[in-house]
């Protein structure tokens, strides 16, 4: 997959992630400012998702059972639309809850899907660029709303900034129009197999379960940090460039991310965007200047950028063509999953603790996970290298 192949995808994840941020960035700090305290604030992120997990790795069965990928893309965008519209016409802080809770339905049906379209169209030595070309479009999308729906948030209201968002996803189904299942790129790349052997085996329980650890930070961290720059004294378009910063950074990290996972091994990159993050959730609770949270989140989004593609690349890697939507939606479920005990664990630990202590125990669970790849990178490594025969090649992990 390549020239104008790549060019639409990663417009068409610029559009479709652009089109979550406005709500991402300020219904929690909308629920907030009707009242609601933090611990109800983080079960409504846990709703929400949990509902984005949980049908994925059903909707990965049926990818790889019955196809039809392009047009599972078309539908989720579509119904989403609906949804997000419906959050820009909610009038009371429970159905906007509900109504942002729904909308996470149709993103459990297009993340596999559109993992499992790309590593279709991609040969083995080119899936973690193609995933990273896909990821920082949506990336560089997520930045520049983050901007944009800022400034509207701040000269306007929040209700403006998200119904940006749903315009965007309308957008975004208008550009998914053009994607079919078939095509020379489909026909003409070689699959990608499926990695077998107990290295893999190995591989696979480390890969999930440091996803897990590192997801559980992520979605404590991520649930909290709009709210923390709120506190702070921020204003929305502050907030609006602190998130953008950290996305920006996503950017050049996510390519160079999959050219390393290409060379080295999905599994090293995501050990290291662990670590990174890990340090980086310390400087949250350290920081108290808002200026310099800037660079903060910039960290952070460096080394989410690296955690991500690598994730991506390596749950298409275990799959291959025949099972990546499997996969896809297993690797999507963990890390969801994660992330939707987040929410909850951070806002109890922040009612209790107080938000900088939940910042530094969310370090050590995402510095656990690296813990994890790392060490499961390395055994695995061993016994891959214990089964190659003389002038044999071997599978990085």
């Amino acid at each position: 997959m390549e020239g104008r192949g790549s060019t639409r995808l990663a417009l068409l994840g610029a559009l479709a992630w652009g089109s979550m941020a406005p709500s991402a960035m300020f219904v929690s700090v909308q629920l907030r400012s009707s009242g609601l305290a933090y611990s109800d604030i983080g079960l409504v992120s846990t709703a929400s998702v949990l509902l984005s997990s949980l049908p994925q790795l059903l909707f990965g069965h049926m990818i790889d059972k019955y196809g039809r990928r392009a047009a599972l893309i078309k539908a989720s965008i579509l119904i989403r639309s609906f949804f997000l519209s419906m959050v820009a016409l909610s009038s009371d802080p429970w159905s906007l809850a509900f109504w942002y809770v729904a909308a996470s339905l149709p993103l459990s049906l297009f993340l596999p899907s559109i993992q499992s379209f790309v590593a279709r169209r991609s040969s083995p030595e080119s899936l973690g660029t193609n995933m990273a070309l896909y990821r920082l479009g949506g990336s560089a999308g997520w930045a520049v709303v983050c901007l944009v729906a800022g400034l509207v948030a701040s000269s306007s209201s929040f209700t403006v900034a998200f119904a940006l968002g749903a315009l965007l996803s309308v957008v975004a189904f208008i550009a998914s129009l053009g994607l079919t299942d078939r095509g020379p790129p489909e026909d003409s790349t070689p699959p990608v197999e499926p990695m077998r052997s107990s290295a893999t085996l190995l591989s696979g329980l480390a890969f999930y379960g440091s996803t897990f650890l590192a997801s559980l930070g992520i979605g404590a961290t991520s649930s909290f940090v709009a709210v923390l720059l709120s506190e702070l004294g921020g204003s929305p378009s502050m907030i609006g460039a602190v998130l953008a910063a950290g996305t920006a950074a996503e950017v050049p990290a996510m390519y160079y991310g999959g050219k390393l996972a290409d060379r080295y091994g999905p599994l090293w990159i995501l050990a290291a965007g662990m670590a990174g993050m890990g340090v980086s959730y310390v400087f949250y609770g350290m920081v108290n200047v808002l200026e310099a949270l800037v660079f903060v989140q910039a960290s952070r989004g460096l080394f989410y950028g690296l955690f991500t593609v690598s994730g991506m690349a390596m749950s298409s890697s275990l799959g291959g063509t025949e099972r990546g939507g499997l996969h896809a939606g297993l690797y999507n479920l963990v890390g969801t999953l994660g992330a939707s005990s987040g929410p909850s664990a951070g806002g109890f630990m922040s009612d209790q603790l107080g938000l900088k202590s939940m910042f530094a125990l969310s370090s050590l669970v995402s510095l656990l996970g690296a813990s994890l790849a790392g060490g499961g990178a390395l055994a695995s490594r061993g016994l891959a290298l214990r089964r190659v025969p003389a002038g044999g090649t071997r599978v990085r992990r």
